[in-house]
């Protein structure tokens, strides 16, 4: 039996970014572009200028989803180096700037390619990915903190 999807809030999703210290993703505007840009700024180098222009990407459009705690873009891509033939596919993002979806599906009609958002979107529980990675991360943090502490340990001052 699937297991039931938990209903996601606004508070939730401002615990989840307070959490991680990171901003949520916002609306900004109406250039697709601009707002993948402003918004991944400093998690990846995915929708730069110089990322996009080397692999022949036009950001379609773009948006938040999950109260913030997403952005997903539309864009097309070269098929080869050439650039003679584009497809189109979506891309999701969570707020470490971390690609969340198989991006290998390519689709000749950028419809087709909002279908598979939508259809993935319906099945990606946003807080179990959230529960889980702020669980490794924390844990990270522990075994950092741990070797901190004892290379402090270490330090002997005459």
């Amino acid at each position: 039996m699937a297991r039931k999807k938990t209903e996601l809030n606004d508070a939730t999703a401002r615990t989840i970014a307070d959490a991680l210290r990171v901003a949520r993703f916002e609306r900004a505007g109406y250039d697709a572009k601009a707002m993948a840009q402003r918004n991944l700024n400093g998690r990846t180098h995915y929708a730069d200028d110089d990322t996009l222009k080397f692999f022949h990407t036009r950001i379609n459009a773009c948006r938040t989803e999950a109260h913030g705690l997403l952005l997903i873009m539309l864009e097309s891509t070269a098929n080869n180096f050439k650039n003679t033939s584009r497809s189109h596919r979506f891309v999701v993002f969570d707020l470490f700037g971390d690609v969340l979806n198989a991006r290998d599906t390519l689709r000749a009609k950028s419809g087709k390619a909002h279908d598979d958002m939508r259809d993935w979107l319906a099945s990606f529980d946003v807080l179990a990915h959230y529960k889980q990675a702020m669980a490794e991360r924390a844990e990270r943090m522990k075994r950092d903190a741990d070797a901190m502490a004892k290379a402090a340990r270490a330090i002997r001052i005459n």
